[in-house]
């Protein structure tokens, strides 16, 4: 069987009768019961001769097996007698070219080779354009629809462009409200991507940053006029934060309340929210509403801290006291029996941790009693003296603002 193309159709066509004469010799009177040996096989390119310097003997073209998608196996030419090795586009099995005869000029045909990779049915590639040749964008998405940031955060926003091979990949970026926040003008380009339906296409991404509250848009137009847009609404956020004191000194088991304000005065209520904490709960607590309640004797710390933006706080130093809770002299009661006699008293405060155990000591009717001192350390002694008949009380009275006191009674007798 003699496979005929373009390229050598008329050898064979003037073959058959020297093809005829072999099988019949001359005689024809068979022609009409000889199956017909010529097939026609369509080409898909036809091959281009080529020509070396030297050589006189065509080589014949080795035959391609299995091919999985044969590319394209060129042709020896420029013999007398031609030899074609044909082109497959998908074949199993590449033919192979017959040895030319009496060439006097012929190069080696090629070996159809195996492609290793392919696009997937469903890829787009990008095609053979003419100089000058413009492709314009056809679609164009964006990846945000909407975006709720802070007062000077930032962030990316990526415009998607059809087909991938635009030539007019240049797209405007702007806002409408350019107070509220700006977006960057130079882009990055990404290209060579496809989408899940294997179309080709590209992105572009701007940089876009919050300066104040408010909303603005983002628009993203091609040259084509295609508009994507993304609201964004940029929210105020704390910027600073105070407290009404700084320190604050409580006696164990009282109470105080501090106060704190969120800045600037003009973010909604909501961005205002305090947290309060206490560094030692053993030595004072303090609840949501900034109430802080001494416990125990020592120092600690309560912190106000602005729920909308941690890093905002500060720091209110407490202190928390002992104190006295009660005073007793080391007698009940004093008898004197005539003017100028003196007694040895002794008062003393508690409990014995007290931050302050200084007490003041004082008659309180000098004309039948008076005291040596007016003032002693939790503990120590004074003198009482008789200063004419009568009764009189002694009073010893703590001095750290707890107000506890005791009394003993004094007797004169003449």
């Amino acid at each position: 069987t003699f496979k005929i193309n373009e390229a050598n159709y008329d050898y064979y066509a003037n073959a058959v009768f020297e093809v005829l004469s072999a099988v019949d010799g001359t005689n024809y009177v068979n022609f009409g019961n000889i199956e017909n040996p010529f097939v026609w096989e369509q080409e898909t390119s036809v091959p281009t001769p080529t020509t070396t310097s030297s050589s006189t003997t065509a080589t014949t073209a080795t035959t391609a097996t299995t091919a999985t998608t044969a590319t394209t196996a060129t042709t020896a030419t420029t013999a007398t007698t031609a030899t074609t090795a044909t082109t497959a586009t998908t074949a199993t099995t590449a033919t192979t070219a017959t040895t030319a005869t009496t060439a006097t000029t012929a190069t080696t045909a090629t070996t159809a080779t195996t492609a290793t990779t392919s696009p997937v049915p469903t890829s787009e590639t990008t095609p053979t354009t003419k100089p000058g040749q413009v492709i314009e964008i056809n679609k164009m998405t964006i990846n945000k629809a909407t975006v709720t940031v802070n007062e000077g955060q930032k962030f990316n926003i990526v415009a998607s462009i059809w087909p991938g091979y635009t030539t007019e990949k240049t797209v405007t970026w702007s806002v409408n409200n350019s107070r509220v926040g700006v977006v960057s003008q130079t882009t990055n380009t990404a290209n060579g991507l496809y989408d899940n339906e294997g179309k080709l296409y590209c992105t572009e991404t701007a940089t876009f940053t919050a300066k104040a509250s408010g909303q603005t848009i983002i628009k993203a137009v091609s040259n084509t006029g295609l508009v994507v847009k993304c609201i964004v609404n940029v929210k105020k956020v704390a910027t600073s934060i105070s407290v009404n004191k700084t320190s604050v000194t409580l006696n164990t088991g009282k109470s105080t309340t501090v106060k704190a304000n969120v800045g600037p005065t003009s973010i909604p209520s909501q961005y205002k929210g305090v947290k309060w904490t206490t560094s030692n709960k053993k030595i004072a607590t303090v609840n949501s509403k900034g109430v802080i309640k001494a416990v125990a004797k020592g120092v600690c710390y309560v912190t106000a801290t602005s729920k909308d933006n941690t890093s905002l706080s500060k720091k209110i130093k407490i202190t928390v006291k002992q104190p006295v809770t009660s005073v007793k002299f080391n007698k009940s009661s004093v008898k004197l029996t005539k003017k100028g006699n003196s007694a040895t008293l002794k008062a003393t405060a508690y409990p014995s941790n007290a931050n302050v155990k200084k007490l003041t000591i004082k008659s309180e009717n000098t004309k039948v009693v008076k005291v040596s001192k007016s003032s002693i350390n939790s503990g120590a002694t004074f003198k009482v003296t008789a200063v004419k008949k009568g009764t009189a009380y002694v009073r010893a009275t703590a001095t750290d603002g707890s107000k506890k006191y005791a009394r003993i009674k004094i007797t004169v007798q003449k």
